[in-house]
């Protein structure tokens, strides 16, 4: 997961690592001067230095000096400098409607060079911090170099597990139709129950329905066909796919598919038919196998033997 200009450091809270709730991540920007107390090259609204004693409250959030810090931010990360210290002493920000806590962000010696150091401060609720310089008199510039704002989601990783658990009753969904094995529905057939015998010349029609579940993929029939005997001649057969549409009065067949051979001599043979284009059964579509062409005899059967229908089920739909 990434978030939008934010970058973590070590110093600051920049993930929740308590399982939920608010946190804070910390957005850098470009450098910006918010305050210059000298009176040369000031900066914001004041151009004095802090006397002996004395607490400063500067304005953070919103446009102050050459900043424009979000009012929603919560902190300000600065590099804070102090310029022409007069007498030993320190220095120490916190947020404005906090009490002074004994601590401090810079301490130097009188006449000592200008001295920075990074602070990370917190804001008050107004957006503002407070400068407290314990002695002598003293210059300060501080510029911004990123600001702290609210994160308030859930950090916490997902184990393996859990992810499996909330994965898996959505697999049927999120598989694409070429990930899902198809199922095979076979159909046995004799040669009796499809009037595959009895004939003394060639069949000139002989149909096999095909049966698959509504909403479902027709993938492939494969088709086993038998010649029962008779005379030794060449004599060709046709197997052809089609599709009727119920709703439509008078309707032809669609072919879908086509396959031919020669004569069978009293052997077997196996073709597959496979549409060209997705075919999607519906309560109103039938689909069948037409054989025509092969020869028999009053005593020899032919027709199919056997169809193995595979297809691919109905995809569900998410809730």
């Amino acid at each position: 997961m990434s978030l939008a200009a934010g970058v973590a450091l070590p110093s600051a809270q920049a993930t929740n690592t308590d399982g939920g709730g608010a946190g804070s991540v910390f957005v850098p920007v470009t450098p910006c001067r918010l305050f210059d107390t000298r009176s040369a090259s000031a900066v914001g609204t004041r151009n004095t230095p802090l006397t002996a004693g004395e607490t400063y409250t500067q304005k953070v959030a919103g446009d102050n000096g050459n900043c424009s810090i979000p009012l929603s931010a919560t902190a300000v990360a600065m590099n804070v400098t102090i310029v022409n210290p007069t007498a030993p002493s320190f220095l120490t920000l916190f947020p404005a409607d906090a009490a002074q806590p004994t601590a401090s962000n810079l301490n130097w010696v009188g006449n000592q060079a200008a001295t920075p150091n990074k602070v990370d401060v917190k804001l008050s609720a107004t957006g503002e911090i407070k400068l407290f310089n314990n002695g002598g008199t003293v210059d300060v510039v501080g510029d911004i170099v990123g600001y702290y704002a609210d994160h308030n989601h859930d950090d916490r990783y997902y184990t393996k597990a859990q992810v499996d658990a909330l994965v898996s009753p959505l697999q049927t969904i999120l598989l694409p139709r070429s990930a899902i094995q198809p199922i095979g529905s076979v159909i046995n057939y004799s040669s009796t129950t499809h009037n595959c015998s009895g004939n003394a010349t060639p069949f000139t029609l002989t149909r096999l329905p095909i049966e698959i579940p509504i909403g479902a993929e027709l993938v492939s029939v494969k088709i086993n066909i038998f010649d029962g005997g008779g005379a030794a001649i060449n004599q060709p057969f046709a197997l052809t796919l089609e599709r009727d549409d119920l709703t439509i009065v008078g309707n032809q067949p669609v072919t879908l598919a086509m396959a031919t051979g020669g004569n069978l001599n009293a052997n077997t043979a196996t073709r597959t038919l496979v549409p060209p284009t997705t075919e999607i059964a519906t309560a109103d579509t039938t689909y069948e196998v037409e054989m025509s062409g092969l020869y028999t005899s009053t005593t020899d059967g032919n027709g199919f033997c056997g169809a193995v229908v595979t297809y691919r089920p109905a995809v569900p739909v998410a809730p």
